[in-house]
């Protein structure tokens, strides 16, 4: 959008402020009242892509509107004019709390407390109000010129029950690392996945680092669900335990172990700022304590204040069994509306057989909020060693409406694909309630090649037994494939020794010629005369000299 468009007669766009993934944000003037405001704009490139996004941009307006909150962004109207759609909104202009964990990664204690209680207070009205926010992170909170914190950014918002497309389908919003377990398993939003959320922040803000934060989004789900929680001591030796406590309680695995509410969660704070804990916070220093190294001491709990033990998680173990070549990493491509029901049953049997964190499924709960699909079951599959291609009676969809494998934007088709781009991995197309193979005819080119995968036939009324060939097949495939790699990393070291034997012998043969004895200089021929100067014949071996008169005999 150009600066100096004016919109509704009114607003006059300034700067922009920051570029997002469904909308762009600008300041702007508001020409009636001489403030500056704020003015989000959805992008129209990608309304066409997925018009349900008007219906999450107009909640997000909504929502806003309902919550008057001196710690939540204000606000003012909406517009829709020239098929452009617009959020106006109060300007908060001291940045984000992002943007400050940039420039100070370890908050001092204090700050943080204070800047958690005020959000504490926004998150329990919005929660009162029966609105999950769902995408808690540091980005999604301003903070004005003196440093209060302000709520925004409720496009994911969930309000009352109201079932929405969204809703209904599951989709995972949010960004990645602030996931709850239970959302990442594909459950509800509520007030406790808001909580956990919250928690990740307010252990980002004291530690300076994500509790939770692997080199893929994949990695990224599978630690969150199976890992343990690092111990904040670790990083900053200077919390009190009683702080600790409570980041533990609002981290719990188990949803129904978590803190009761953010009322409760604002509480604790409240408490921890005033009471002791607080007072010896405050005579720290003001500057952010640098990370301490893992193996330092911690701080010592009072008596009345037991020490926090985080429940052991088997994420380590799990991960370690991954790399066996018993375990694989196998990825269930289905889609739900075709097969869901008998899917599930399929990863129950799948999970008894390698573990529940050697299955990945729902890539596309994922919403292209969070990371783009594309990227996602890139990442998936680059992790993957077996795609199990679930394949109903409805599973190539209805062309043309949307879901339905013509579509370029399918997730089906693109977890396809993927896979299809890695040669060592093996695909089984499974075939469930009386489906049949589809012919190249059905399928796009770039699919057609799964039609060379010998298909299994899974049905409920021998689930158990067609369940057993299917697992022996994927062991038998991983373990082709395990050979395969082998024999290519046996070649290859073969020819490597080959380069280098070649190499060995280059070497030699030049060092051999260099070796070689020069031959001397040809000395010149012996002779013999009579030298005038002494009057005596005399042989010179030399050849004759040139400083004498010499008679030459012959």
């Amino acid at each position: 959008m150009s600066e100096n468009r004016v919109i509704a007669n009114r607003y006059e766009i300034t700067s922009m402020i920051d570029q997002g993934g469904m909308g762009d944000v600008y300041q702007a003037l508001d020409r009636t009242t001489g403030q500056t405001v704020a003015v989000k704009a959805l992008k129209p490139q990608v309304l066409e892509e997925d018009p349900a996004l008007l219906e999450r941009f107009r909640r997000e307006a909504g929502a806003l509107a309902k919550l008057n909150h001196p710690n939540i962004v204000r606000v003012l109207e909406t517009v829709s004019e020239d098929e452009r759609h617009y959020i106006i909104m109060e300007y908060v202009g001291g940045g984000s709390l992002a943007k400050l964990l940039r420039q100070t990664p370890q908050i001092p204690i204090p700050k943080a407390l204070q800047l958690s209680l005020d959000l504490c207070d926004a998150l329990t009205r919005t929660h009162r109000l029966n609105i999950i926010h769902r995408d808690l992170k540091p980005a999604n909170v301003l903070l004005t010129e003196d440093g209060i914190p302000k709520l925004t950014d409720f496009g994911v918002a969930r309000i009352g029950d109201a079932p929405t497309m969204m809703t209904q389908v599951g989709s995972i919003l949010g960004t990645v690392s602030y996931l709850s377990p239970e959302v990442c398993e594909g459950g509800i939003y509520n007030e406790k996945s808001d909580i956990w959320a919250f928690g990740i922040m307010l252990y980002e803000m004291l530690t300076g680092r994500l509790p939770f934060k692997e080199t893929s989004a994949v990695a990224t789900i599978a630690a969150i669900m199976g890992d343990e929680i690092p111990d904040p001591h670790q990083f900053r030796s200077d919390l009190p335990p009683r702080l600790v406590e409570l980041i533990a309680r609002m981290l719990a695995k188990d949803p129904n172990a978590r803190i009761a509410s953010v009322r409760a969660v604002g509480a604790e704070l409240d408490a921890i700022l005033r009471g002791d804990k607080a007072s010896e916070a405050a005579a720290s220093p003001t500057v952010s304590t640098p990370p301490t190294p893992a193996a330092s001491t911690p701080l010592t709990p009072s008596q009345s204040i037991p020490p926090v033990s985080l429940p052991p998680r088997p994420g380590d173990a799990r991960r370690a069994a991954r790399s066996t070549p018993k375990e694989p990493l196998i990825f269930l491509c289905y889609r739900r509306e075709d097969t869901g029901e008998i899917a599930g049953r399929m990863h129950e049997h799948l999970i008894k057989a390698f573990g529940e964190s050697a299955i990945l499924r729902d890539v596309d709960r994922i919403s292209d909020r969070t990371v783009s699909r594309l990227v996602l079951a890139n990442d998936v599959v680059s992790h993957s060693d077996v795609m199990i291609i679930v394949i109903g009676r409805g599973w190539l969809g209805v062309k043309g409406k949307g879901r339905s494998i013509d579509n370029p934007k399918d997730p089906i088709r693109i977890q396809i694909e993927a896979a299809l781009k890695r040669p060592e991995m093996s695909i089984i197309p499974v075939l469930v309630n009386g489906a049949s193979m589809p012919t190249a005819t059905d399928l796009p080119p770039s699919v057609q090649p799964i039609l060379a995968n010998e298909p299994l036939i899974v049905a409920d009324n021998a689930l158990d037994a067609h369940m057993k060939r299917l697992i022996s097949r994927i062991k038998a495939g991983v373990g082709d494939g395990t050979a395969q790699r082998r024999i290519r990393a046996l070649i290859a070291l073969g020819v490597l020794i080959g380069l280098l034997v070649l190499l060995a012998l280059l070497a030699q043969i030049n060092s051999a010629s260099s070796a070689t004895p020069t031959a001397p200089p040809t000395a010149a021929p012996s002779e013999a005369g009579f030298d005038t100067t002494t009057n005596r014949l005399v042989f010179y071996p030399g050849g004759l000299p040139s400083d004498r008169t010499v008679l030459t005999l012959g």
